[in-house]
């Protein structure tokens, strides 16, 4: 007998009556989120009456939203927007309509030169608006016989008639940065109607060009905006849409190098919200007389509770922090399902990831939407605005790594007026529980961000790939590139005069090849091949840092709940194959990573009370599996632990490192505290503190974080190197690290916990789930330094 459909309060309480619930929301841990009602208003020019009907008969859209008419009359006050409201609240709206009344004035004029350039950090994103924009046009009677629309991304990078067609035919461009960097700015010659017809430029989901990414994006819009001056275009207006950031004017104007004052920020959310009950989950202990033997499985409960939402045919999505955690939730929904009569239901669920084959992703979009997929596994893939649909429920598997993401997932959920449910699932880890004790805090500010366009490292690169395009001209391209650009120009271009520089040969023919603007290349990436039964299929292609960890021979690699078994690796071609298997157990790598100063650039007295030295170096990140550990599917126990040969996988990069005094080594061994977890407690805190000293992200640098299985010697020192993705944040670093260690100490000796919070030395980064830190020991150590 068919299980009968549940609505969410029903949902609900069943979850929080027996035999669902054993204690698992503590005292803070539910919160409601009241339902809002809709805000309408009328800007002050209406849009056409056609567009009227296009958004009336295609939308249902018969009033517009506070913040939908806000945006209109600031851009038709000649204006530049952002908008930053809540996820679900028709933001897209705000650059559609725009776009649509631009080119029925193109079209009253008999003018088909317009152009439009729409920007999305990922492919899928492009995809979805294409969809929904085609069906705008073709409604419209004055449009649809002319405008044309077109992808240009990776994915048409070998098809040259698409190219083609959006170069001299697309009024409307979706496409992402890594696109405008790698084709349409270099090859401007071609592209001369664009830039000089270009009327409107949106770039979506304001809030992801942060860090090393981000400051590359920031100067690629630099660029595109100095070719359209080129051409004799200065009046392009930008539109961006942002989740709840604390700075989305001073972002935006960042980005695109725009005057704050010349920028409308659009929050106030007229759009109706339905009720969300949001309930941080702990699960409980294995048994409640020994709580040594710690939880039960976050993956376990995660799958567990989808298992009953999708049981009782409630749209949901779960979302995971890794593809690895994504993989692991849907085989353990799928043995649920088996172990409960439900099998029936596995067509009814799909996981979602980075990797996928693009067909694969989109077919699943396109099931989650059209309402065949009752739930979807994902990674943050799924975090951004694709439209799959309205859902009922999120389940988060681990709090996100950061809280502007976890706004973006709770937000994924509610029809217009109805009751929605968001489950926070907390792991194991001590950041989870300190979470899962203080549940307020995931929602005590809007976060901040920041990119540093104008690092020398980041605007070096970017300066060739500019020179590339056209000449630099010093006193010209100052307004683009900042007042350092002639100094910028000497170190890195080469002198045609004294005015003019062209990129420097040793970039090659196309400089922009050499720039990887988030901070990896494709050279490296390395191929899944499925071979069961004599197939030969490419599963997934993943990148060397993901591979080292997950493909290595004898491993169990995971792809929509199917486990297959790693046979072979070819290191020259960079492939893996693997074979399907029916198996009860899963592998773990184990390995470690050291992080050693390689090369000493330059060292001086560290400004504390003890004259400690700090330096300045080439830094050696060294990457080792060495074995791996067969582990029971379902109980967690290691069943065997294998040796395995492998290379060693080394990055190097710049980086900031020093020892600590030996008295406070000594001190730290009568106190009885690992030496070891104190530096990697101190290590947390200054990647705490480094971006209120230094333009970058928690993400841009790189510290050792110590393994509570590790047993090999590692010195008591402190290093911090710069990500592949990162800006170059070491060198403001170095010029400022006693300031960051002193912060640091402020910061650890006010934190009024008892052994670590994310206040302090807990960190949503750290790889080892923060399970070797002593917040004493890093208190001791600054100690030293300070007084």
């Amino acid at each position: 007998m068919q299980t009968p459909t549940l609505g969410v309060e029903e949902v609900l309480d069943k979850l929080l009556s027996p035999p669902y619930y054993e204690e698992q929301v503590g005292p803070h841990g539910r919160r409601t989120f009241p339902a809002c009602k809709e805000q309408f208003a009328a800007p002050k020019r209406p849009p056409s009456d056609e567009l009227r009907r296009v958004l009336r008969e295609t939308r249902g859209i018969r009033q517009f939203y506070t913040h939908q008419a806000r945006a209109l009359d600031a851009l038709d006050d000649g204006r530049h927007v952002v908008v930053a409201t809540a996820t679900s609240s028709g933001k897209s709206a705000v650059y559609q309509i725009p776009t649509l009344t631009l080119l029925e004035e193109a079209s009253a004029a008999h003018d088909h030169s317009v152009r439009v350039l729409w920007m999305f950090p990922t492919k899928a994103l492009s995809r979805d608006q294409l969809d929904s924009m085609e069906q705008l046009v073709r409604a419209h009677a004055q449009l649809a016989d002319w405008v044309q629309l077109a992808v240009h991304d990776g994915d048409t990078a070998h098809d040259r008639a698409a190219r083609r067609h959006a170069r001299e035919n697309a009024h409307i461009i979706l496409t992402n940065p890594d696109t405008l960097h790698m084709s349409l700015l270099p090859h401007a010659d071609r592209w001369h109607g664009f830039y000089r017809h270009l009327r409107l430029v949106v770039l979506d989901e304001l809030h992801v060009y942060t860090g090393g990414f981000g400051a590359h994006v920031a100067v690629i819009l630099r660029r595109l905006r100095r070719m359209c001056a080129a051409y004799g275009n200065d009046t392009v207006r930008f539109i961006s849409c942002s989740a709840t950031i604390a700075n989305p004017v001073e972002h935006m104007a960042c980005l695109f190098g725009l005057r704050e004052e010349d920028i409308s920020l659009i929050e106030a959310d007229g759009a109706p919200h339905g009720r969300k009950e949001f309930l941080v989950w702990n699960p409980p202990l294995k048994h409640a007389d020994l709580p040594e033997l710690g939880r039960r499985r976050s993956i376990l409960e995660g799958a567990r509770l989808l298992a009953f939402l999708v049981e009782h045919r409630v749209r949901s999505i779960l979302f995971c922090r890794t593809r690895k955690v994504c993989e692991l939730v849907l085989q353990q929904l799928h043995d649920l399902f088996s172990a409960s009569n439900l099998d029936h239901l596995r067509p009814y669920v799909a996981s979602y990831r980075s990797g996928y084959d693009p067909v694969v992703r989109r077919q699943i979009e396109k099931d989650m939407f059209s309402g065949r997929l009752l739930a979807v596994v994902a990674t943050s893939a799924l975090e951004l605005g694709i439209d799959i649909g309205s859902l009922d429920a999120v389940v988060l598997v681990g709090v996100p790594w950061d809280k502007a993401a976890l706004r973006q997932q709770i937000g994924r959920v509610g029809r217009r007026q109805q009751t929605s449910l968001a489950i926070l699932v907390a792991d194991e880890q001590p950041l989870d529980q300190y979470y899962s004790r203080c549940p307020d805090q995931l929602f005590d500010v809007a976060p901040a961000v920041a990119a540093d366009w104008s690092h020398p490292s980041v605007l070096g690169a970017q300066l060739q790939c500019a020179a590339h395009e056209r000449v630099i001209h010093v006193d010209e391209d100052r307004r683009w590139f900042g007042p350092q650009l002639a100094q910028l120009c000497q170190a890195h271009l080469v002198e045609i005069n004294a005015q003019h520089y062209r990129a420097h040969p040793d970039m090659g023919i196309f400089p922009p090849g050499q720039v990887a603007i988030r901070g990896r290349s494709n050279e490296d990436d390395w191929s899944v091949i499925d071979v069961t039964g004599g197939r030969h299929v490419v599963l997934e292609v993943m990148d060397a840092v993901r591979a080292l960890f997950s493909i290595y021979e004898g491993a169990i690699y995971l792809y929509q709940g199917r486990r297959y078994l790693v046979n072979s690796m070819d290191v020259v071609d960079r492939y893996v194959t693997v074979q399907q298997v029916h198996v009860s157990w899963l592998t773990q790598q184990r390995d470690y990573m050291d992080l050693d100063p390689l090369e000493t650039l330059e060292t001086r007295p560290l400004q504390t009370m003890q004259e400690e030295k700090e330096a300045s170096a080439v830094t050696l990140l060294t990457a080792t599996v060495f074995g791996y550990y067969k582990i029971d599917a379902q109980t967690g126990k290691i069943l065997d632990t294998v040796d395995v040969d492998m290379p060693s996988v080394v990055w190097t990069n710049p980086g900031v490192w020093m020892d600590f005094p030996a008295a406070a080594v000594s001190a730290l061994e009568a106190a009885h505290i690992d030496t070891e977890e104190a530096v990697h407690g101190v290590a947390h805190l200054c990647r705490h503190i480094i971006p209120s000293f230094v333009l970058c992200g928690a993400e841009d640098v790189r510290i050792e974080c110590k393994s509570p299985l590790a047993t090999r010697y590692r010195p008591p020192r402190l290093v911090i190197q710069d990500t592949a993705s990162g800006i170059g944040a070491s060198l403001k670093i170095y010029a400022r690290f006693g300031n960051i260690l002193r912060e640091a100490y402020q910061q650890v000796r006010a934190c009024t916990c008892a052994d670590g919070c994310p206040q302090c030395i807990n960190s949503p980064l750290c790889t080892e789930r923060n399970q070797a830190l002593s917040k004493a020991g890093a208190c001791l150590l600054l100690a030293y330094l300070f007084e």
